[in-house]
């Protein structure tokens, strides 16, 4: 076991994953995805994914196959595990959140709801890109783990109820929200009662989670 990771160990170290990344765009598909599955071997480690991140091509490489190539092929699929081994350090995931956040349902699709949730979190705290990070949530917030990882991020509530009079994709994401995360729906109605006064469209949402609350009990 240690010669075989000692083994990968000098091949990351002799530039493999930039050399492999120049394989990535090639015309044979067959070649294109073997130099995925190699990278995908070598990203499993440590070493192998801050190679990926120090090599300037290979993420950009990799987010590109996964928007434009077909759900099916196997050079998606061994890019998207790439992508998956590659993100699990925090600074490759934020650069290829960057890369797909306008693509909400392939960062979903390849990095999953809780990486998802990460992403978005600095641009929900920072309030940017608001319309992109809407689509986001609206492509996240489909099931109840996507509900509930869209409650992890800090602020995202405040963020949606500051939103919502503007924003109807912002309300119809706040009561998905609420209605499938129950802690959420608690944070919210709690915000909802310190406001003097609230937009007609969180005050709808607020009307429209009490009656179901209502209902659910009776």
């Amino acid at each position: 076991m240690s010669n075989c990771i000692e083994a990968k160990e000098a091949i990351i170290a002799a530039g493999a994953i930039p050399v492999l990344t120049t394989l990535l765009t090639h015309e044979v598909k067959a070649i294109a995805s073997g130099a995925a599955g190699a990278i995908m071997a070598l990203s499993a480690s440590i070493k192998g994914k801050q190679a990926s991140i120090d090599s300037p091509k290979t993420i950009p490489t990799l987010c590109d196959i996964v928007r434009r190539t077909s759900d099916d092929s196997p050079l998606r699929t061994n890019a998207a595990i790439c992508l998956r081994h590659i993100c699990e350090q925090t600074e490759a995931l934020h650069l290829v959140g960057a890369r797909l956040l306008r693509y909400p349902s392939v960062l979903g699709q390849v990095l999953g709801p809780a990486a998802v949730s990460r992403i978005i979190e600095p641009y929900i705290v920072e309030k940017r890109d608001r319309a992109s990070v809407v689509k986001v949530l609206e492509a996240l917030v489909q099931d109840e783990a996507g509900c509930k990882a869209a409650f992890d991020c800090l602020n995202v509530i405040p963020f949606l109820f500051d939103a919502a009079a503007e924003d109807d994709g912002c309300t119809a994401v706040l009561h998905q929200i609420c209605s499938n995360c129950a802690p959420a729906r608690k944070y919210f109605n709690s915000l909802v009662q310190k406001q003097p006064t609230v937009p007609a469209a969180v005050e709808s949402v607020f009307r429209d989670l009490d009656s179901l609350s209502i209902t659910s009990a009776s």
